[in-house]
């Protein structure tokens, strides 16, 4: 098929080629300037077993799965230090994955309204009660805070882990559950 001496097939076949070449060097552009050095330095942070990012609109987020760590709080940080001239805080969400199992998220299901209350209200003397509440249940818990968020870590003393980051009053910032 020809118009005015073109072929119309040939034309067609090598647009669609030169998309396709584009399209593949851009994807391969951000996986090596974006994604690959990201995962890799999330991967450096103590206590992360596995880092992977996807993308969701305007957002990159940043997905990754601890082991129990000590403090969550210093381990969310030690990611945002990671992660911060990579991406601009502004287009970045982490997102922590843990272990938990059906006793945990009970657990948590029993203290969450509390949490969330003292997070709205700024009345952060209420986490003791929660902790101790969470204790007397055969839980460890330990309940920190930022300008940003309330640091939920509960670990049932074997395999299962459950982490939780609460947007405070101070900062009003993205969940990173």
């Amino acid at each position: 098929m020809t118009f005015r001496g073109l072929r119309i097939p040939v034309i067609l076949a090598v647009l669609l080629g030169t998309l396709a070449v584009l399209l593949a060097g851009t994807h391969l552009y951000r996986r090596q300037t974006e994604v690959n050095p990201l995962i890799r330095r999330s991967r450096e942070v103590a206590g992360v077993t596995a880092a992977s990012i996807r993308r969701t609109g305007g957002l990159v987020v940043v997905e990754v799965e601890l082991a129990p760590v000590e403090d969550l709080r210093l381990t969310y940080r030690q990611l945002e230090a990671a992660t911060h001239d990579l991406v601009p805080p502004d287009s970045l969400r982490l997102v922590v994955g843990d272990r938990r199992t059906p006793a945990l998220k009970e657990a948590y299901h029993r203290v969450h309204h509390v949490i969330h209350e003292a997070a709205a209200r700024g009345t952060y003397s209420q986490l003791v009660q929660v902790e101790s509440m969470l204790r007397e249940r055969g839980l460890e818990a330990r309940l920190s805070v930022d300008h940003r968020f309330v640091y939920v870590q509960i670990h049932d003393g074997a395999e299962g882990y459950l982490y939780e980051l609460v947007p405070s009053s101070g900062g009003g910032g993205r969940s990173g559950i």
